[in-house]
């Protein structure tokens, strides 16, 4: 290629260059103004992402060596084809930015792998209920990357020294592999600084923790880490080594105690599973002002445990969880396809005469949901939301309080036979419509004011935390009407939360829920500090009706818990591998140590709150490894439970 060609080669690349850094920056502009317009402090937003804009200039610089030889190969054959390709791809890359800054806007986390585990369907009925963005926002949606289409076909002249200072900011953005640390000073600063799409890619190929995949066919090489998982539970009496998780339940009964039953009436079972509902701001010393007055009320005239772990970032855990304490999968044990055998808590019960409901007033087949539940033996379903009119519901689904009545009415229809309910609420969930939203709102506002803390929380969030005031009003009705109900007096309630709604709270804070147990045939009220998980609740529950009622439940179980911990003092021995939001387990509980990706934290107890400290050495790492290879096993080879 003679010289005069090879200038104005690299005149065009500079300047496809310069014009993507421009409306780069227009991007950012367009990003400050949707956080500004949602969530307020225009000009805070606006520093951050200029701060994370100093970072794209970075980025894109080091990321044009590698288009820069790709614009040099094309150019040799076709000028004019170089010129309309790289315009294409710039109007595609911002345009993708845009879509990337919306949906950040709107969950406050940016896009992750997460989306590639849902269906069109599913991908559709999330877009229809997050609410719509001001019109304003799709316009810049489209208009930035259609401006730089057109606007970048015009070359700009410039000085042969432009080559260097891109070359030297490419060589700075090699060595800058992440948004620095000083550039913000906690995980909602962060996310506003990093660059979105760069996150979704760095995310989508990130290495996972894990050593190489087996089946049953090589079982025999890997009996060494079996064995090794398995010493982790050395009161487990593990009974084939083809079944890493299958052992004899000796799960001891701690709950009976705590109830005046009826030996010749088996108990009715209330589960209400709250979207979002968090210690971080219910219960007892929690960091916000409680926003669940009467919840916290039932606490504490019921069994309180104040430190239970979760076992995901989102929905989609809760119930293998709760009701089975069960492995995860590629995507969680709800959408594996096909699933191992299991028991759970529900399909047991109504093989011992249970009636068996779950109460949901959104799409039951969201995360293949309405699958697993069938599979786990619910017999009796809400209708379809769209039966119900529009004022009645959000975006989601019906609100808390019509949840409840219509799953009363249900209740009051049903037979004889003892029951066991599952509610799991919609109203606390994003973007929380509710009614009497600007009430509710007032008062949160009101409370973290008389605390103190009204300079602690963004304007912005008070409508969320405040949707828990609402649940909270529902959940007091709904009890006070549960009262005319045949069997109430020999009832168990059980109230848990989900996951922290919070994207932006501490790791651990994320799984951090209460769990309450009420009932009228409780004797007194216990506060319980050991550290609890979901999973532990269904060995309790059935070692207690086994004792008590003689319920046939089976010899062999695959759930490595074996119950709750009633404790008085704080001590951490239950075991919970956790699922992040994009679902990767890349957190876990283990006794007494919490697994963050690959650092280890020491849990400890000071001042009635868990506190973390970081621990050096790595054989935490190996079993989190272990775990995570004998979970993909035991779901890939139907290897849960031996064969009946």
């Amino acid at each position: 290629m003679k010289n005069g060609k090879t200038q104005s080669w690299s005149k065009r690349f500079l300047s496809f260059l310069l014009w993507m850094l421009v409306f780069g920056l227009a991007v950012r502009f367009f990003e400050a103004a949707l956080l500004g317009y949602y969530h307020g402090a225009f000009w805070e937003q606006m520093s951050m992402c200029l701060l994370g804009y100093c970072y794209d200039i970075l980025l894109f610089s080091k990321m044009a060596l590698v288009l820069c030889p790709l614009h040099f190969v094309v150019y040799r054959c076709a000028p004019k084809a170089a010129k309309l390709t790289f315009r294409i791809l710039g109007t595609l890359l911002l345009l993708i930015s845009n879509a990337m800054i919306m949906y950040f806007v709107s969950a406050f986390v940016p896009l992750d792998k997460v989306f590639f585990n849902y269906s069109i369907k599913e991908v559709i009925y999330i877009s229809q209920t997050t609410g719509a963005f001001v019109w304003w926002g799709y316009v810049g949606l489209l208009l930035i990357p259609a401006m730089f289409f057109l606007v970048s076909r015009k070359e700009v002249g410039m000085s042969p020294y432009v080559l260097f200072v891109w070359l030297a900011l490419a060589v700075a953005g090699i060595f800058v592999k992440t948004v620095p640390v000083w550039a913000y000073g906690n995980r909602e600063e962060k996310h506003t600084v990093c660059n979105k799409q760069e996150f979704f890619w760095r995310n989508l190929f990130k290495k996972k923790v894990r050593f190489s995949h087996f089946n049953g066919r090589d079982i025999e090489k890997y009996r060494e880490h079996i064995e090794d998982f398995q010493s982790m539970f050395p009161k487990n009496e593990f009974v084939d080594d083809r079944y890493p998780f299958a052992h004899i339940d000796k799960s001891p009964d701690v709950l009976s105690q705590y109830f005046d039953l009826n030996p010749w009436q088996k108990p009715n079972f209330v589960f209400i599973i709250t979207e979002g509902l968090s210690r971080e701001f219910s219960g007892y010393n929690s960091r916000y002002p409680s926003a669940t007055p009467f919840l916290d009320s039932l606490a504490d005239h019921g069994l309180n445990w104040l430190n239970c772990m979760s076992s995901s970032q989102r929905t989609i855990g809760v119930l293998p969880s709760l009701f089975g304490s069960l492995p995860f999968g590629k995507k969680g044990f709800m959408q594996a396809s096909p699933k191992p055998r299991f028991h759970s808590l529900v399909n047991i019960l109504k093989n011992n005469g249970y009636a068996t409901s779950f109460f949901y007033g959104g799409w039951n087949c969201f995360d293949d949901m309405c699958y697993f539940l069938n599979d786990m033996g619910v017999e009796d379903y809400l209708p379809d939301n769209s039966m119900f009119p529009d004022e009645l519901k959000s975006t989601w689904g019906l609100y808390d309080e019509i949840l409840f009545s219509e799953g009363l009415k249900r209740v009051a229809d049903g037979d004889s036979r003892p029951r066991l309910d599952i509610y799991l609420t919609l109203s606390t969930h994003d973007p929380f419509d509710y009614p009497r939203k600007e009430y509710y709102t007032k008062i949160y506002a009101d409370m973290l004011k008389q605390n103190g803390q009204e300079n602690s929380m963004k304007h912005w969030l008070h409508p969320a935390y405040a949707s828990f005031l609402y649940y909270d009003d529902c959940l007091r009705n709904f009890l006070s009407d549960y009262r005319t109900m045949p069997g109430y007096e020999n009832t168990i309630f059980v109230i848990t939360g989900d996951h922290c709604y919070n994207s932006l709270s501490e790791e651990l804070d994320k799984y951090h829920v209460p769990l309450i147990v009420w009932s009228p045939m409780l004797k007194e009220a216990h506060r319980f500090p050991a550290m609890v998980a979901h999973r532990d609740v269904t060995p309790s529950f059935l070692a207690l009706m086994k004792k008590v009622y003689g319920v046939e439940s089976p010899s062999v179980v695959s759930w490595i818990n074996t119950g709750l911990d009633t404790s008085p003092t704080f001590r951490a021995n239950t075991f919970t591998p956790q699922l992040k939001a994009s679902r990767k387990m890349d957190n876990m509980v283990y006794r007494n140590y919490f697994f963050d990706e690959r650092t280890t934290y020491l849990l400890g107890y000071e001042n009635d709150k868990l506190t973390i400290t970081p621990v050096k050495g790595n054989r935490f790492v190996d079993f989190v490894s272990e775990y995570m290879s004998i979970d993909d096993y035991v779901m890939n080879n139907d290897a849960l439970l031996p064969a009946d």
